[in-house]
């Protein structure tokens, strides 16, 4: 269009003119620029942000409505927590202390999608929970899981860390791990701590990814090995 780009705000083109933030984040673009400004656009575009990883929880760079599982919360320590524009002085806007549509909930947690991968109760928790992730190799800081986890390969709590398991938690293994080590196997080493409480109506379940109806079958879960 014939509209001023900017990073500046207010800009002298107002009132028709496309503002972008030069704190807004931009990371996960695999083959083409952060901007792309073409034809009349290429001169005057836009040209700053941060490029820089958000720390989002589970969010695929090739999400599309075909991805099972997504959640998109940043992690403590994320940049969506710091550098932020000032709110703008109209009432219709509201004050918040992250950048992107989340923190670490969900404001559409009654009526999304999402909703089904928030924790069992409502307090918001200190560690994102990890859901529908694929997991393989070390844990190596304080993790959260919750409703489903895919093994794909031996996992070890490393010392020091903590993983904790909510009620309610499938853990699949795959029958063949993606490294030809066997069944996966969750190995809480010594000094690490495995927090993990189900209940009857939310129990927590190991099993396989394997069909059913090959079952029972050994050979397909690794098991459990507390050192």
């Amino acid at each position: 269009g014939s509209e001023t780009r900017t990073h500046t705000l207010p800009s002298s083109g107002a009132p028709d003119y496309l503002w972008f933030s030069p704190q807004n984040i931009i990371y996960g673009a695999t083959g083409i620029s952060a901007f792309d400004n073409q034809d009349s656009c290429a001169s005057g575009g836009l040209s700053s942000a941060r490029i820089q990883d958000p720390m989002l929880t589970l969010m695929p760079g090739t999400a599309d409505e075909d991805t099972d599982f997504i959640d998109p919360r940043p992690k403590s320590g994320s940049p969506a927590y710091s550098s932020f524009d000032d709110t703008p002085s109209d009432s219709f806007y509201t004050t918040t202390q992250y950048m992107g549509a989340f923190d670490t909930s969900l404001w559409n947690s009654d009526w999304s999608w999402l909703a089904d991968r928030l924790p069992e109760d409502d307090s918001t928790p200190t560690i994102p929970p990890i859901t529908g992730a694929e997991v393989c190799g070390d844990i190596t800081e304080d993790t959260v899981w919750q409703t489903t986890i895919t093994m794909v390969c031996q996992v070890f709590v490393q010392s020091g860390v903590v993983l904790t398991i909510n009620s309610g938690t499938t853990i699949f293994a795959e029958s063949t791990s993606i490294d030809d080590s066997g069944a996966p196997a969750l190995i809480i080493l010594p000094g690490a701590t495995i927090l993990a409480q189900g209940t009857a109506t939310r129990p927590i379940t190991f099993t396989t990814t394997s069909d059913s109806s090959t079952l029972p079958a050994r050979g397909l879960w690794g098991g459990l090995i507390v050192m």
